[in-house]
């Protein structure tokens, strides 16, 4: 479900459990190994944000710095279900 503004929820069948990655998670019930993690290392959500480009030559996507950022304080009102 899309909010029509800044959020999206994304709702799969149990079949689809470790099989997906990136934007949505990985979608194995532990929420502590999320997409915003890689081993021991966690990724920024600017960091994390420029690895999800589309591999299309005839796209000019560049990558933004952490300075851009945007601020993301309002996000705590939303929580993992």
């Amino acid at each position: 479900m899309w909010n029509k503004e800044d959020a999206v929820m994304v709702e799969l069948d149990p079949k689809y459990n470790n099989h997906t990655c990136g934007l949505c998670g990985d979608y194995n019930g532990k929420p502590i190994y999320n997409e915003f993690f890689d081993e021991e290392m966690y990724y920024s959500a600017v960091y994390f944000g420029n690895m999800q480009k589309v591999h299309d030559p005839s796209v000019v996507c560049t990558d933004v710095d952490d300075t851009q950022q945007k601020d993301t304080s309002h996000c705590s009102q939303y929580k993992i279900i």
